[in-house]
């Protein structure tokens, strides 16, 4: 059974308090110094095989570095060691000479001096210099490449060795062909990612080119597809829209946090700007892995990706290629496939109104595509998920606002939406955030629909009261609810304590 993406959040939020106790010299749950270190390389480890797992249960096809395929057109394991298996001891004495010249030797002072960060980081920046005169070479040279790999799950945290890494990978994507049958796997896109993310403007200059090589290691990855050399027969692209090194990239970024999804319209836009990709290429992509996605468990990664993509700015044409190419439409699909998962619902819902925006063709698209029944069907479930709760009514009050030709397409039901809007107010009287949303969106329920008699079923009228009482401090909630209030009659020199 696969680990599910709630899994693999908690084994990367670990995998953050276990790095920044390492850098504070602080203790976690009893560990200190090398048994924390070990302790960083275990959990580094599930990650990676969960990352694999997911990825594989995709059934995408281009070989992974030194492993190939299974035989059934999944991505194999890469060959690489287990990044858990703790460093082994250098050589007795001084650390010999290599050849810098020579990749055997590169390659042997690598495995040798593993354990030996400053030896690591200078056989990598040999490799490097390689790489840049013969890409294919050493992109080929399955040695080198897993031991690279290895390198990057023992240190980590060590800046010469990501800087210098770096720089190998961005050399060798340079070769569209190594890139897309090498470097699109979900190994080495994760570790692009982890490292990609990050800003550089307040690093040090070598952190600051690592995170730069790394986005431009990804994003040669990526125009491998988008933008492959006419001159070169063997990048021209044949494989389907959700075995393609974008369709990897994308996946593998489904798989991870938000924060480093971040890379994802950096990217884009980089991309775009030279030129090297086009918008809705890249947006048709996203939407062709949406399905596959929630097949691998990281329903909510994908919604989430959704979201960052939707608030992306300064990206000209995404906001409506977004919706043009179906966006919305996966969006409800995924949500449903995620019915049981909260967290993924309120992606969703978050999701779904970025896409709208303002714009009147993604709030047809959002009406044809079922988004209101969905939401509602989602508010209905969770009842429990405060957050979900609070989103879900500013969501279903909108509604409220169409015509009645985008209303009847959206099979939306204001009563319904009030009704549920009650019940979460009841539910959570405690949450200010929530009783605020609720009291604006009966607000407008009793404004547009004249709905004073459902308003007051079920005790209505000490329902608003009670919250305005429990809130008495909050003047966006005193604010509403008097204006509920003096719709519904009721003496308006009445206040909470009275």
């Amino acid at each position: 059974m696969l680990g599910g993406s709630g899994d693999l959040a908690e084994i990367q939020d670990e995998l953050r308090s276990v790095k920044k106790a390492l850098q504070t010299g602080t203790g976690y749950l009893g560990m200190q110094g090398e048994n924390l270190q070990k302790y960083l390389l275990q959990l580094n480890e599930k990650e990676n095989l969960m990352l694999s797992q997911q990825i594989q249960s995709l059934s995408v096809s281009a070989p992974a570095a030194g492993g190939g395929t299974n035989g059934s057109g999944v991505i194999a394991a890469p060959a690489a060691p287990s990044p858990g298996i703790p460093a082994k001891p250098p050589p007795p004495g001084e650390a010999k000479a290599f050849n810098r010249d020579d990749l055997a030797s590169i390659v042997q002072h690598l495995c040798d001096y593993e354990a030996v960060p400053q030896e690591c980081a200078k056989a990598l920046r040999a490799l490097s210099t390689l790489a840049y005169q013969d890409a294919a070479k050493i992109g080929n040279h399955d040695a080198a490449m897993q031991q690279l790999m290895r390198l990057l799950a023992l240190h980590p945290e060590d800046v010469s060795i990501k800087q210098n890494a770096m720089r190998v990978l961005c050399n060798v994507a340079y070769d569209p062909v190594v890139a897309t049958q090498k470097l699109a796997t979900p190994q080495v896109l994760t570790a692009l990612f982890r490292e990609g993310a990050e800003l550089p403007g307040e690093k040090d200059k070598g952190a600051a080119e690592a995170i730069i090589k790394a986005g431009e290691a990804a994003a040669r990855i990526v125009a491998a597809e988008t933008c492959p050399d006419g001159n070169n027969a063997a990048t021209e692209m044949v494989l389907p829209e959700a075995e393609s090194p974008l369709a990897r990239f994308l996946l593998v970024a489904c798989a991870l946090d938000s924060t480093s999804q971040l890379m994802v319209p950096r990217l884009l836009s980089q991309m775009v700007a030279n030129e090297v990709a086009v918008v809705d290429f890249f947006v048709a992509r996203f939407v062709a892995v949406g399905t596959a996605a929630a097949n691998a468990g990281t329903a909510l990664g994908w919604l989430t990706l959704a979201r960052v993509l939707a608030s992306a700015e300064g990206i000209e044409g995404l906001a409506q290629s977004l919706v043009d190419r179906g966006c919305i439409r996966t969006a409800v699909l995924v949500m449903e496939q995620a019915a049981a998962d909260a967290a993924a619902q309120l992606a969703g819902v978050e999701a779904l109104s970025g896409l709208v925006g303002n714009r009147y063709s993604g709030l047809t698209a959002f009406a044809e595509s079922g988004g209101m029944v969905r939401i509602e069907k989602s508010m209905a479930t969770h009842t429990d998920a405060m957050m979900l709760q609070t989103k879900s009514i500013r969501a279903m009050a909108s509604g409220v606002l169409w015509t009645m030709d985008v209303q009847r397409r959206a099979q939306y039901e204001p009563l319904r939406a009030l009704t549920l809007t009650k019940q979460a107010m009841a539910a959570h009287m405690d949450n200010a955030e929530l009783q605020q949303a609720g009291l604006e969106a009966i607000s407008k329920y009793l404004d547009k629909l004249k709905c004073k008699t459902e308003v007051l079923q079920d005790g209505g009228e000490d329902l608003v009261k009670q919250s305005m009482t429990r809130h008495v401090n909050e003047k966006p909630v005193m604010l509403w609810g008097r204006n509920v209030l003096d719709a519904l009659g009721v003496d308006s020199a009445w206040t909470p304590g009275k």
